[in-house]
């Protein structure tokens, strides 16, 4: 009983995450670490493979495990993280490299004299090698990213990256 007490008394003092427009750093520029991927093929041309990437969010310190069909068995698009409504994810891979871009909206309320404060947008992009299995198989699995971790710095923009085109 005094570990089921201990155990209730851990998880009530867990906080959920906090959005960044939510943060009193918000006016940081987010950045992303993709910690790992691995990107499991479908041998069915319609069944769509899936990739699970850990990404870290150095900012807020915050890591979340991201789930994402594989449409093509080469393109994952995430309108939203479960821990961030405001993050859009977008990752293209193929046989030996992969890229990813995070578009994230942004609110810095000490914007300077002559800019208007409201949201913009943070983009950041990264290209990194992943492993594939040197015969390729309807169902392999490729993993990465080789060398590590991928770090990608945001930029900020006042128009948001539209996903389907890449603009």
């Amino acid at each position: 009983m005094l570990l089921l007490t201990a155990i209730l008394a851990t998880l009530t003092t867990l906080t959920p995450a906090t959005p960044l427009s939510n943060r009193a750093d918000k006016c940081s520029i987010p950045s992303w670490t993709l910690q790992s991927i691995k990107a499991t093929y479908s041998g069915e041309t319609y069944t769509p493979g899936n990739a699970v990437l850990v990404i870290t969010k150095p900012l807020t310190n915050e890591t979340e495990s991201l789930d994402c069909p594989l449409l093509f068995n080469s393109v994952c698009q995430l309108e939203r993280t479960p821990a961030d409504p405001d993050l859009r994810v977008y990752l293209q891979i193929n046989m030996g490299t992969a890229s990813i871009t995070f578009n994230q909206t942004w609110t810095c309320e000490t914007a300077q004299a002559g800019e208007g404060v409201g949201p913009k947008f943070v983009i950041g992009s990264g290209e990194f090698e992943v492993h594939c299995p040197d015969e390729v198989t309807e169902t392999m699995t490729c993993t990465g990213p080789l060398g590590g971790t991928v770090v990608v710095n945001g930029t900020v923009t006042t128009v948001a990256l539209d996903l389907e085109t890449g603009e």
